[in-house]
């Protein structure tokens, strides 16, 4: 039996077959994808709400919106304009949006987190900066403060007044007083004294011929009632003392306190250092 004959253009035929072949092996199993970091982002434009419009159109703006508007803060950097909020939020409102925020999510595991990797970063990636925060001069901020400073002034004043009602202001005279009116209103206040704790002296300070001093403070209204005893310096035996506070009793009420003795005071304090001496007798110095 005879070979079949190859014709030249068996062979042709044949390699026409495997190149084409070869080739759409190549094309299959060959893809091409285009890098994310290379497509190109359409621009994007920005647009805000201008709260305060403006009658002239700024030369150098920053942002676009419907308006007009010349930006009035102290910041560097362009910021866009925001809604304030209001002065006093709805304490229910408050309630609700904490009844409403989402559980705190658990922080990743330790090993989700070593997963994560920078070898394929072209570079490293900045920090973002921290802004420092400026100052609130927002016309309702100058309005919070101004109602602030009003309650404060009002607090004071309110304590002024409590203060005045509680502890009245007070005219001192003691024996350096030299002014007439006070030294005449003084004297007869002395004599007084001196003749009331006379008459009235104590027995058993008699009795036990005791004597000593001590600094007694009165204190009387204008009309010359007693608003309070003191007694500054005690003496050595107290009966002389509790004696002290009973004379001034005793010999209450005084004249009443003229007003160049008061001097526009509300009380008048008279100071003075009361003796008793053995030959029971009672000096007011």
């Amino acid at each position: 039996m005879s070979k079949p004959l190859i014709k030249p253009g068996d062979r042709l035929g044949m390699t026409l077959f495997m190149a084409a072949a070869l080739h759409g092996a190549v094309i299959l199993g060959v893809g091409f994808t285009i890098p994310m970091g290379e497509r190109d982002t359409p621009p994007l434009i920005e647009i805000t709400l201008a709260q305060s419009p403006s009658e002239e159109a700024p030369e150098d703006y920053d942002f676009l919106a419907p308006d007009d508007q010349e930006g009035g803060g102290t910041a560097e950097e362009a910021m866009r304009p925001t809604e304030q909020s209001s002065l006093l939020p709805d304490p229910r409102d408050m309630t609700d949006a904490v009844s409403a925020a989402p559980e705190q999510q658990p922080d990743a595991p330790a090993d989700e987190a070593r997963r994560v990797t920078t070898e394929d970063a072209p570079e490293q990636v900045p920090e973002p900066e921290h802004n420092e925060p400026q100052p609130d001069h927002s016309p309702n901020r100058d309005l919070v403060d101004a109602d602030e400073q009003v309650a404060r002034d009002i607090a004071d004043t309110s304590r002024s007044i409590d203060w005045n009602a509680r502890y009245p202001s007070k005219q001192r005279i003691n024996a350096r007083t030299r002014a007439h009116e006070a030294a005449a209103y003084m004297q007869g206040w002395i004599e007084r004294i001196e003749q009331v704790g006379n008459l009235n002296y104590p027995d058993e300070a008699r009795r036990r011929n005791l004597s000593g001093s001590l600094i007694v403070e009165v204190t009387l209204n204008p009309d010359g009632s007693v608003v309070d005893i003191r007694i500054l310096d005690s003496s050595p035996y107290p009966v002389l003392d509790e004696s002290a506070k009973r004379v001034v009793e005793m010999a209450a009420p005084f004249p009443a306190v003229p007003e160049d003795v008061l001097d526009g005071k509300d009380q008048l304090v008279i100071t003075r250092t009361w003796q008793f001496v053995r030959d029971g007798h009672l000096e007011a110095r």
